[in-house]
């Protein structure tokens, strides 16, 4: 594969056969594609700086650990998990990436999500509407992205969350309207273009009556 890598900058198997898929450092190609994998079990991602592409379909893989890091050092620009059963999943890295829009991460194929880290990407938008049907997330972490905005397209109840991390980011205008978050401890905002505290922090319900909310380094003038 990394010989073939070094002639073509996408690669599709249209049948693969192997037990193991190991993405090395010297892989080369941008795109990679596993139409067909069914003896797959084994996957193995190391820093790779051309890698921006991993579509995996119909693949073996029924036993992921419950932690799966594919970040810090790659260059995804999207992902998809399609037809795996990831129930054992538990935490998520796709931190120090390229991705532009969010990875959808389905409640049937990640039953028990709890954590995601998608810090050090290219995401603009967020809808938290996307974590809905995720009720055990007990945090997300977005830091070190160009987000400008953090939608909510519906009523967002998340009763587990308990952190969440928006960092050094582009929002100039956050709010938690349509959230409810009761057991939120921590909320990290510092290094936006904030000029308002969101108002809802204030409202009874919303998230937990002692929370902690580090707005550093934003252009502060009121509450909102």
């Amino acid at each position: 594969m990394v010989t073939a890598s070094a002639l073509f900058a996408d690669i599709t198997f249209q049948q693969y056969h192997e037990q193991a898929l190991t993405i090395t450092s010297q892989l080369s190609s941008e795109s990679l594609e596993l139409l067909s994998a069914p003896r797959l079990t084994q996957l193995i991602v190391v820093p790779n700086q051309y890698l921006r592409k991993l579509y995996l379909v119909n693949s073996a893989l029924r036993r992921i650990p419950e932690t799966l890091m594919l970040g810090s050092g790659n260059n995804i620009t999207r992902i998809e998990f399609e037809l795996l059963d990831l129930g054992g999943l538990l935490t998520i890295y796709l931190d120090a990436n390229q991705l532009q829009t969010l990875p959808t991460f389905s409640q049937e194929n990640m039953p028990n999500l709890q954590r995601v880290y998608l810090d050090g990407n290219q995401l603009t938008v967020i809808d938290l509407a996307a974590f809905q049907d995720h009720q055990q997330l007990e945090g997300f972490h977005f830091s070190s992205n160009r987000l400008r905005s953090v939608t909510t397209t519906q009523p967002v109840i998340l009763p587990m969350l308990l952190t969440m991390e928006l960092a050094d980011n582009e929002l100039e205008s956050f709010s938690l309207a349509n959230c409810s978050f009761p057991h939120l401890e921590y909320l990290l905002l510092k290094g936006n273009r904030l000029q308002l505290v969101p108002v809802e922090i204030f409202n009874a319900g919303t998230i937990a009556p002692t929370i902690t909310i580090n707005m550093q380094n934003n252009p502060l003038s009121s509450v909102a």
